[in-house]
């Protein structure tokens, strides 16, 4: 589900004098032209019994680099789109489905040779397209700096803008450790991950992980007596993973995880439940 944009903690993921020290051609996260990225995900969340929610959401999304005003100094343009199909529960109302799609604006501008920005704005509407109101259409974003504080250590420091129903605005911060070339320790609140190469070849390399996020999101939705309504789900997803990353940027990966702390949540206050923790599986491919 939509929460803010997930790569935060790869935003000025270029090769560092550490990483150059320990590795003779590292892997570059850019492409040579406009395409950077096309990205495909699917994510399936057990329901348990009758009074448990369950669900499958498949996201779609591309970003399309430009350079302003160099290509050290890109924009950023990322359309997307998110469908999520909800199984159960009987205890409430919930749409079949609800959609997000959205348009992101991202800048990445270095400042120095220690500071660095990441700036984005991503209008988008998050429905159940069964009625159209103001509350469909929500505006995120996000404003990161990055300060290289040894070549081994930076510290990260900004908000991310969600524009939810439960929670506007949360801090991010924390940093990003490079103990070797094979390990990365991202302390970053809300999203840390901490990450272990596996192998390498000449245009790949493998790598396992333990991450944790805030998921959720908020869509207007019809309830089954025709009153409109914002239903809002809370969460914390802790993650294993395996991921094969490519040169230019692409990968493809596999998620084994926990949902834990969740909560649905209506405008209206009815109907709203808390689901039991549950597990998730998550494959992604990006080109």
């Amino acid at each position: 589900m939509v929460t803010y944009p997930s790569q935060l903690s790869e935003t000025f993921d270029s090769p560092t004098m550490s990483e150059l020290q320990f590795r003779p051609r590292p892997l570059s996260r850019q492409k040579s032209g406009i395409v950077q990225r096309i990205s495909l995900t699917g994510t399936w969340i057990d329901g348990g019994g009758a009074n448990d929610v369950g669900l499958t959401d498949v996201e779609i999304y591309g970003t399309f680099g430009f350079p302003l005003p160099t290509p050290s100094s890109p924009l950023l343009v990322t359309p997307g789109y998110q469908c999520c199909f909800f199984n159960g529960p009987t205890s409430t109302d919930l749409p079949a489905r609800v959609h997000d799609a959205y348009l992101g604006v991202r800048w990445l501008h270095q400042c120095s040779d220690s500071w660095g920005m990441d700036l984005a704005v991503s209008p988008g509407v998050h429905t159940d397209f069964d009625r159209w109101d103001s509350d469909a259409f929500r505006i995120t974003g996000h404003a990161v700096g990055k300060y290289e504080w040894t070549p081994w250590l930076d510290l990260i420091v900004g908000a991310a803008y969600l524009d939810r129903q439960d929670i506007s605005v949360l801090p991010v911060m924390g940093l990003v450790y490079r103990s070797s070339d094979c390990v990365r320790h991202e302390l970053i609140f809300p999203r840390p991950k901490f990450s272990w190469r596996l192998a390498r070849g000449p245009s790949w390399e493998d790598w396992f992980y333990v991450a944790g996020e805030f998921g959720g999101g908020s869509w207007s939705v019809t309830r089954t007596n025709f009153a409109q309504d914002v239903l809002t789900m809370r969460e914390i997803r802790l993650n294993l993973g395996l991921e094969r990353q490519r040169d230019g940027g692409g990968y493809t990966r596999i998620e084994l995880g926990w949902v834990l702390g969740r909560r649905v949540e209506f405008e209206s206050g009815i109907g709203d439940f808390e689901p039991k923790d549950s597990v998730l599986i998550r494959s992604g491919w990006s080109y």
